[in-house]
């Protein structure tokens, strides 16, 4: 029964890190999307704010997913994570989620304001 116990613990470990992996890899990727199109989006209009948001959501995202990562990276094993790293992990999930999803929202309000 414990070494059941340990491998499934393991196994949300390695669901974890993929997740956080998969949410950085998103956000860098969109963080170079908005760079090429950034130029053809906003020809002649001078709000750049949204953009600029946008890169700083995404750049949240990152951060907070690289911070889960090392965290999880440590917890190799399958211990169970404690109180304070549970924490830790749901806040990080909730920046990286609130990043990803804002810096899409900023992107889409530059897109509108652009061409709306």
């Amino acid at each position: 029964m414990d070494e059941s116990l340990k491998k499934a613990g393991s196994e949300r470990i390695k669901l974890g890190f993929e997740f956080f992996k998969h949410v950085a890899t998103l956000s860098s990727g969109s963080i170079l999307l908005v760079l090429a199109l950034a130029e053809r989006v906003l020809s002649g209009s001078p709000q750049t704010g949204p953009l600029f948001q946008s890169v700083f959501c995404f750049l949240v995202a990152i951060s907070a997913s690289l911070l889960a990562m090392g965290s999880l990276a440590m917890l190799g094993g399958g211990e169970q994570p404690s109180k304070n790293e549970i924490k830790f992990l749901s806040w990080a999930l909730v920046m990286a989620g609130l990043g990803f999803f804002g810096g899409i929202a900023f992107v889409a309000l530059a897109i509108l304001r652009s061409h709306g």
